[in-house]
């Protein structure tokens, strides 16, 4: 374990990973009301905002007192790599994945616990606008309706008229084929998520304070990379879209090329049974001959979790990845740096 300076506690409130900052100042009212019930609400309210919050000026003075080495000193370089740990996809956000809150919490531990070890830290952001492939504004039914969140369309509902695109009909066709043809995930029509600069596109903060610890007391720059800005295709993973406009496969190789010159690739993030887990397949299928390669893959099962109803064919996923690539399936608290 790293030997800190800064205590855990100090720069992470876990108690605080997936509330707004509205959630956490009511829920500190009222708990500071139930322990204080001598004091009125203008008293209480007054103890709130004493309560002094570490800023990111502060975690830059506390990052830069570290005595821990820059990472550019590493021999044995690993990158952590963190997928769409965004509050849309948090228990409470409007795409929830269950078990997101406690993943990230997992997650933020094992960061700082291996701040030491850990080279660089790369995040992606799912980035999206209102109109988009899997958009419910994007879809009609027969009598006109737009399509509801959680409604699979199949390229035979669009054909027969079950479904049909309001913008892009002969794109959004050529999609549902390609991702038949590729044996893609189906289109699912989702809530609206990530929507680019509202809070729920934002990664979780607690996390991003820990982030920027590392920042500055490694002297290395995390790396943010955002996917899904192409209204025609998803993009679960983040070196490829699942199937782009002009129906060539291109993947992001500039990214999968950096991500394998580490010595150690460890993967996390949310959710397990969709974005992370393309991500890792399309990360192994540009290595599929290099198990020099895909060998040093790690990914932490519990600091990811999947959409409900997906876990077991998840489950059957990685097992097999694991068998053909020989990548580790590992928990964050039994792998050790």
């Amino acid at each position: 374990m790293a030997n800190l300076k800064t205590a855990y506690e100090t720069i992470v409130c876990e108690e605080r990973i997936g509330l707004s900052d509205k959630e956490w100042y009511m829920r500190r009212i009222k708990e500071l009301a139930a322990k204080n019930p001598d004091k009125d609400i203008m008293e209480i309210l007054d103890m709130v905002d004493k309560e002094k919050e570490v800023n990111f000026t502060d975690i830059l003075h506390m990052g830069l007192q570290e005595d821990v080495e820059p990472a550019e000193r590493d021999i044995k370089k690993t990158l952590l790599m963190v997928i769409d740990q965004q509050f849309d996809f948090e228990d409470n956000g409007t795409l929830a994945v269950p078990g997101a809150i406690e993943d990230c919490k997992r997650l933020t531990r094992f960061l700082y616990k291996n701040l030491d070890k850990i080279t660089r830290v790369m995040c992606s952001l799912d980035t999206h606008m209102f109109f988009h492939v899997f958009s419910e504004c994007c879809w009609i039914d027969e009598d006109g309706n737009y399509v509801k969140p959680y409604t699979q369309i199949l390229k035979e509902d669009c054909d027969d008229g079950k479904y049909t695109p309001v913008m892009y009909p002969k794109i959004y066709r050529d999609y549902l084929t390609g991702l038949d043809k590729q044996s893609k995930k189906k289109l699912m029509i989702w809530t609206q998520h990530c929507l680019e600069s509202t809070k729920g596109w934002l990664p979780e903060q607690e996390l991003v304070k820990l982030i920027y610890f590392h920042e500055a007391a490694r002297k290395i720059r995390p790396l943010w990379v955002e996917k899904g800005k192409s209204p025609f295709s998803e993009m679960y993973g983040i070196f490829a879209e699942e199937y782009p406009k002009d129906g060539v496969y291109k993947v992001n190789t500039k990214l999968t090329d950096a991500v394998a010159g580490y010595d150690m690739i460890i993967i996390a993030g949310e959710a397990k049974s969709h974005c992370v887990l393309e991500s890792l397949k399309q990360f192994l299928a540009v290595y599929s001959d290099r198990p020099e390669i895909t060998s040093k893959v790690y990914f932490l099962m519990d600091c990811c979790s999947c959409i409900p109803g997906t876990e077991a064919e998840t489950m059957a996923e990685l097992e097999a990845l694991k068998k053909q690539y020989n990548i580790n399936l590992v928990n964050s608290t039994d792998l050790q740096l």
